[in-house]
């Protein structure tokens, strides 16, 4: 692919930054965003627009998804606006995969904690 995803080291205080690289832009920074202290990108769609990861503070952490179009979205908001909602208790803290299926849909892949504390994965569909 000619979009490349990952995470930078800062040298002061070590956090991690996702960022995007394209052969004509480079190595852009994502940022943190969210009230977050890092970021970190774990995968992009086939195409390079869509990138997703995880973000966190010193009291959560959250999977995102970002696009040029929308910018950083807990992948929680996303879903909620599609009137979908984790079921109670859970917490989607990363996503390490994403896909445009040929309708349309975005399909992310991750991992998030249950109610019990428990890892788990989880798989998200987005009908556009």
């Amino acid at each position: 692919g000619s979009v490349v995803v990952g995470t930078s080291y800062t040298t002061i205080n070590k956090d991690g930054r996702a960022f995007r690289w394209t052969p004509a832009t480079g190595m852009v920074s994502l940022g943190v965003p969210l009230g977050g202290k890092t970021s970190e990108a774990f995968a992009t769609s086939p195409d390079g627009s869509i990138v997703v990861g995880g973000i966190t503070s010193s009291k959560w952490r959250r999977a995102f998804i970002w696009d040029a179009a929308n910018g950083w979205r807990s992948v929680e908001d996303v879903l909620a606006a599609h009137n979908v909602f984790p079921p109670s208790g859970w917490a989607l803290v990363r996503a390490n995969g994403v896909t445009v299926t040929p309708t349309g849909e975005t399909v992310i892949v991750g991992f998030g904690f249950n109610p019990k504390g428990q890892t788990e994965a989880w798989r998200a569909v987005i009908a556009n």
